[in-house]
């Protein structure tokens, strides 16, 4: 009968540990801090989020951040401003954190790579000619592949649009 007993006791025991994961709740946590220049100047408008969160903010008026309800664990901290050189911080997040400040230098801005090969999906042949519009503003236009490269252009911070047009010269569409 012993067995029979220490079979019970593993349970109550098994149970008893789902009792204790239950009464402790998962705990988030906060990060906090302050985005200046590089002579302690604050910084509004800076972006700060962590790589696995979709939580990000960004700072006030002071250049101070709170970023609340975020997992424990390891993560990086991405802060992002306009005119500044990005900077990510690996960390462990254990407990609510203060970052204290953290100082962004100047930058150059972002700068876009492209490759673009525009076809006919009919005919499955190139099509020369095509405009490339980066920002609403023209760039080029494919070749006779019907390929347009880019390298290394400045582009503005945040949301950029690239559009390829191929603008139809048919007689039909144009009378005098």
């Amino acid at each position: 009968m012993r067995p029979t007993l220490v079979v019970a006791l593993g349970g109550v025991i098994a149970l008893g540990g789902a009792a204790d994961a239950q009464e402790q709740p998962h705990r988030l946590l906060v990060i906090r801090g302050t985005v200046t220049d590089s002579v302690l100047i604050p910084i509004p408008g800076v972006l700060v989020s962590l790589a696995t969160a979709r939580t990000y903010m960004v700072t006030d008026t002071t250049g101070r951040f709170v970023l609340a309800d975020v997992e424990p664990g390891p993560d990086t901290l991405h802060v992002r401003a306009r005119g500044f050189a990005p900077r990510s911080f690996r960390m462990m997040l254990s407990d609510t954190t203060d970052v204290g400040m953290v100082v962004l230098r100047p930058g150059l801005p972002p700068v876009l790579s492209l490759s673009v090969t525009v076809s006919d999906t009919v005919a499955r042949q190139p099509i020369a000619g095509a405009e490339v519009v980066l920002n609403e503003r023209v760039i080029g236009s494919t070749n006779a592949a019907g390929v347009f490269r880019l390298e290394a252009t400045p582009v503005e911070w945040g949301i950029n649009s690239v559009l390829v047009r191929r603008i139809d010269t048919c007689p039909a569409l144009h009378s005098p």
